[in-house]
């Protein structure tokens, strides 16, 4: 197989699942809109505390803890600001963050 058709197939594959997980937004936005907060929200909730409980049970230095809350920050006053290209997140490498 050539790079050319190994690349061809990941970029199907990433359409893919792009395409399926636009389709699962789609279904959920319809389903709040059709069951009340009461509902949906506890359920989302259930879902974020899971999420958050096996963060908790990853073995994450304290370091990694720091740059990753760090690149957080940067990206959301970048995002407050309007402005991504301002130089707060430079500080802070996004490949830093996922190591």
């Amino acid at each position: 197989m050539s790079d050319s058709s190994r690349s061809d197939a990941l970029d199907a594959k990433h359409r893919a699942n792009r395409a399926a997980r636009l389709e699962g937004v789609k279904r959920w936005v319809a389903y709040i809109r059709e069951q009340p907060a009461a509902v949906w929200g506890e359920e989302q909730n259930r879902v974020v505390n899971a999420q958050l409980e096996s963060a908790r049970a990853t073995d994450v230095s304290p370091e990694h803890e720091r740059r990753v809350t760090a690149f957080g920050e940067a990206m959301t006053a970048d995002a407050d600001d309007g402005d991504a290209d301002d130089g707060d997140a430079a500080d802070v490498d996004a490949d830093d963050v996922a190591e």
